[in-house]
């Protein structure tokens, strides 16, 4: 997502052997097509867990009133 909007993109064929997992941050150039892997971000937002969907899905507040809400996968330890 850039700045909490999804895109469809082209990734170089360079990257091919590139193995990204959700929640990487990517490289793009100006035809938004994706040229290199930043990683995860290592700090998050600090949100409160509104409920917990299932062992791997957790339903989030995105405001203090819990009027805004997203699901999001668990990450592992």
């Amino acid at each position: 997502a850039m700045g909490d909007s999804e895109y469809i993109v082209n990734v170089d064929p360079k990257l091919e052997d590139e193995e990204f997992q959700p929640g990487d941050r990517v490289k793009l150039n100006e035809a938004y097509a994706v040229v290199g892997d930043l990683g995860p971000w290592p700090n998050g937002n600090i949100v409160k867990v509104a409920e917990v969907v299932d062992p791997h899905r957790l339903r989030v507040s995105l405001d203090s009133a819990g009027q805004s809400s997203r699901i999001i996968s668990r990450a592992t330890a």
